[in-house]
């Protein structure tokens, strides 16, 4: 009689490997979690695109009609220093995450480290 093998991790590296806890894997995201974000991301991409497109369309069609009322102005005035300001500061918080999310060499147990240096 055949057994299959217990680890799931196979061959892949250590970095994407969960920790594994008295009662299974620690820190990872249920799949309730994932079909919500799954469900979530493309209405959120959605919106904020089509929030941009708006305000695009507003601040183009203002600026080329020529006079402006205060609130225009203000909302003019807003949109060209928000939107790259927003733009630089997504950036900057997908590299902090990224960096931050990432496991480190140092956090693994030895043998699995020799392991991972044995199939690489």
């Amino acid at each position: 009689m055949a057994f299959s093998k217990v680890s799931l991790n196979g061959d892949s590296p250590l970095r994407v490997q969960p920790q594994i806890g008295e009662w299974g894997p620690q820190q990872v995201v249920s799949a309730r979690t994932k079909l919500r974000q799954r469900a979530l991301m493309p209405l959120l991409l959605t919106g904020v695109l089509a929030a941009l497109c708006g305000l695009g369309t507003f601040m183009f069609v203002q600026l080329q009609t020529g006079e402006m009322s205060r609130p225009a102005q203000v909302i003019v005035g807003i949109g060209t220093w928000a939107v790259p300001i927003l733009l630089v500061l997504s950036l900057v918080l997908a590299v902090v995450v990224w960096i931050t999310g990432r496991p480190q060499l140092a956090d693994a147990p030895s043998s699995d480290l020799t392991r991972d240096a044995d199939h690489n």
